[in-house]
């Protein structure tokens, strides 16, 4: 998809007439047929070597300073303006700017930047402004995002820039052609994937399944989309409980899901502060065993995974988060009810 600029004349816009500057679009029709209703687009090619105004500069700076504000609505109105002005930008402006987001990810604790950046990202995908050459470095922090988790002492902060990295991805589904995310889309699904079983927030569980829902509605290239879509439904994921014993199991039987999800399980959530996550990931991590460890490959899995993960201190809060793995095999009377195994064709090639 080629990178177009939108040329807007707000004179026009006011007295309700067609007219743009530039003469990218003119009337009615071309004006729909850039994009669903959406004011004309010109190609960047239009205007070369156009500078920017320096006042436009000054408000840029600003805006990204803002994307880094304690509060969520700056951050939100700070996003919005940012894409607003970006698509209307030459390329290599827009460019410097999201260069300028990107780099608001390297402080690893800020959530509140990378909430603003999240959000800014979003925008600026939702309005073509960011160029398929920039996934490679979008969508691996965009799937950092979705497990970002900061403690905070006795609490942890994060459950929002989660929640701003599924926005991303809806909107990369949303605004792109299956053949400028090709390459990607198997990382973000699988990372939307554990975002909806695992998360500890119940919006941002149900926000990960739609964002997942639309990649597979308009890409349609993740290993069993549809079959995912109607395990990670709505009510399904509505309690933590539920959505680890019940549904992780059964998505773990996927053959493209599974060692994520064992991965995800030993490196990130048996030893996670919350004594209650803990308990549930060695429950449901025995369950997976049970069910897909036939063969002895998924048990030699989990074992190789623990050996590099779980701590070797026993005291303090080391040997308590090691508690939570004395459960890898559940009691049957902790196990929920069995569902019926996918056919041979869902679940793949072994």
């Amino acid at each position: 998809m080629a990178y177009r600029r939108r040329m807007v004349n707000l004179e026009s816009n006011l007295l309700g007439t067609s007219k743009t500057s530039g003469g990218a679009g003119g009337g009615t029709k071309d004006h729909d047929a850039a994009g669903g209703g959406q004011p004309p687009l010109a190609d960047d090619a239009a205007a070369p070597g156009a500078a920017v105004p320096a006042i436009t500069e000054d408000v840029l700076d600003v805006l990204l300073r803002a994307l880094c504000h304690g509060d969520t609505i700056v951050r939100w109105s700070a996003a919005k303006g940012v894409g607003r002005i970006c698509e209307r930008l030459p390329r290599a402006a827009a460019d410097d700017v999201v260069t300028a987001i990107l780099g608001i990810f390297d402080e690893l604790d800020n959530d509140s930047g990378w909430h603003g950046a999240c959000l800014a990202l979003a925008e600026l995908c939702r309005r073509w402004a960011l160029m398929p050459e920039r996934f490679g470095e979008v969508v691996p922090l965009v799937a950092k995002a979705l497990r970002f988790d900061v403690s905070r002492g006795s609490y942890t902060v994060g459950s929002h820039v989660r929640d701003a990295a599924c926005y991303v991805c809806w909107s990369i589904a949303r605004a792109y052609n299956t053949e400028d995310v090709q390459a990607y889309v198997p990382q973000l699904g699988v990372a939307l994937v554990l975002t909806a079983c695992m998360d500890r927030e119940v919006n941002v569980r149900r926000a990960a399944s739609a964002a997942f829902q639309e990649c597979v509605g308009r890409l349609g290239t993740l290993p069993d989309g549809i079959a995912l879509v109607q395990l990670l439904d709505f009510f399904a994921l509505s309690t933590l409980k539920q959505a680890m014993l019940v549904v992780t199991p059964q998505v773990a039987r996927f053959t493209a899901y599974c060692l994520p999800i064992l991965n995800h399980l030993v490196d990130s959530r048996l030893v996670h502060g919350d004594k209650a996550l803990r308990s549930l990931a060695a429950s449901a991590l025995g369950l997976i065993v049970q069910e897909n460890g036939d063969g002895g490959e998924t048990t030699e899995e989990v074992d190789a995974a623990m050996g590099d993960a779980t701590p070797g201190d026993e005291g303090g809060e080391a040997g308590e988060q090691r508690q939570g793995t004395s459960g890898l095999v559940a009691d049957d009377g902790d196990r929920p009810p069995a569902a019926p195994r996918p056919t041979e064709g869902a679940r793949g090639s072994a």
